[in-house]
């Protein structure tokens, strides 16, 4: 984040600027040149894409779907509405756990304190929309509810690692470090 919603770096942020990210693929042969998939996709479909693409079986238990498909299509527009993404960050230092849900146009933010609403259409995230629009609010609220009784929690595990000087440097200017 460059401070587009008031912070800088890697912060406890479920914003665009943190959770859009491109993947960029390069398989001759499999993969059309130019290819932009407008759909909705998620870090957890990478491993099923990869395997379908390789000509793995479909891996078993795997909340993820492939976009195979979509890759292998012409450049399509923008279908969004398929599906429903969920998000969750927690602050190593404070254990603030904040969750966003995406379905269609409309990304639920919510912490502790507050929920946000935010239409995708518009890119920036700038304007809460959660006090137009209380039905999406509680629609979108609802669905976190049960994505978070069937999730099933990752263990932690503390692992301690040495860093030398310049890797905590390069750490802290990234903002992952104070």
């Amino acid at each position: 984040e460059f401070e587009e919603h008031g912070g800088r770096g890697h912060g406890l942020s479920l914003y665009r600027e943190l959770l859009q990210v491109a993947w960029l693929l390069w398989w001759p042969g499999h993969v059309r040149e130019g290819t932009l998939i407008g759909e909705n996709a998620s870090l957890i479909d990478v491993f099923p894409t990869l395997a379908e693409l390789a000509g793995a079986p479909e891996p078993a238990q795997v909340e993820g779907r492939s976009l195979a498909a979509a890759l292998a299509a012409k450049p399509a527009r923008a279908q969004p509405h398929g599906r429903t993404l969920f998000a969750q960050r927690v602050g190593a230092a404070t254990g603030q756990e904040l969750w966003a849900v995406v379905q269609g146009d409309w990304k639920l933010i919510e912490r502790a304190s507050a929920r946000e609403l935010y239409d995708l259409r518009e890119r920036a995230e700038r304007e809460d929309l959660a006090a137009r629009h209380p039905e999406i609010v509680e629609r979108l609220a609802a669905r976190l509810v049960e994505f978070r009784a069937r999730a099933k929690p990752l263990a932690s595990e503390r692992v301690d690692i040495q860093l030398d000087a310049r890797e905590v440097d390069a750490l802290r200017q990234l903002g992952y470090t104070k």
